[in-house]
């Protein structure tokens, strides 16, 4: 795989390109570094009624005008059995920056991964302007893995559009974001996610109000696991690939075993 800096800075510029982040004009910070802004950190659960009350936990991240200082308190991030770590950048509950054109990305993370899997990256986009939405999808996320692949995959895309309902309802952010200009990032099984809303995947259809996509180390065709080669749902067929009408960003590593390009 290539390096993380060399990831974070080709999917920030792609990013950037796709979605028209707010603001630009003139001059910008070098997108492999933290941007101008403070990153702001916000958790909240989201409810779904349409799938018998499914829940799962959202962060957000988000730019701030407000200069932090070290006696902020910074984020901290569980990770599993009461243990965590504090961010080394972004600070819980900071005041939002005040345009209503800010546009939101939401990050979906990997099988049976978790949701702060690329905490750098969000956090970086925040401090570039982008407000940053990463759901845990429960049943496939690091301690909840009950989900068949199915199951999981059905999930996926609606998480996807719950997490945007949400986060256009919901003070502060229904004030700031664009509801024209959402994207959608992933990695391995969370780059299928983010294909999937463009072209529809596993039951779901697309999400129109998504308007870009950047998928790393997606499956396009074929099967990620040997013992799930009879799922419809372990890859994209061409058809599907053809409906998709958005710009779409795709990256992957050349030494990259499980997902080789």
């Amino acid at each position: 795989m290539q390096s993380t800096t060399f990831t974070k800075y080709v999917l920030l510029v792609g990013m950037v390109a796709l979605t028209a982040c707010d603001g630009i004009d003139g001059p910008v910070s070098p997108p492999d570094t933290y941007g101008p802004y403070s990153v702001g950190h916000d958790v909240f659960t989201a409810r779904d009624d349409a799938r018998d009350g499914r829940e799962i936990q959202v962060d957000v991240w988000y730019p701030s005008d407000t200069l932090t200082s070290d006696g902020d308190e910074p984020a901290y991030y569980p990770v599993i059995g009461g243990l965590g770590f504090e961010s080394d950048f972004a600070v819980d509950d900071l005041q939002i920056r005040a345009s209503n054109r800010q546009t939101l990305v939401v990050f979906s993370h990997g099988y049976n991964a978790i949701n702060i899997q690329s905490i750098t990256l969000v956090e970086t986009l925040a401090s570039h302007g982008f407000v940053v939405a990463a759901p845990v999808h429960t049943g496939n996320a690091q301690g909840t893995t009950d989900s068949t692949f199915d199951e999981a995959a059905a999930n996926r895309v609606p998480d996807i559009t719950l997490t945007i309902d949400t986060v256009l309802a919901r003070p502060p952010y229904r004030n700031v974001v664009d509801p024209d200009r959402i994207g959608v990032v992933g990695n391995s099984f969370g780059a299928m996610t983010a294909i999937g809303t463009a072209s529809g995947w596993a039951g779901a259809p697309p999400d129109p109000r998504v308007t870009a996509i950047a998928a790393i180390s997606a499956v396009f065709r074929g099967d990620l696991q040997e013992t799930e080669r009879t799922s419809d749902n372990a890859g994209f067929t061409a058809d599907q690939l053809a409906a998709i009408r958005i710009p779409v960003m795709l990256m992957g590593g050349t030494l990259d075993q499980n997902v080789p390009i």
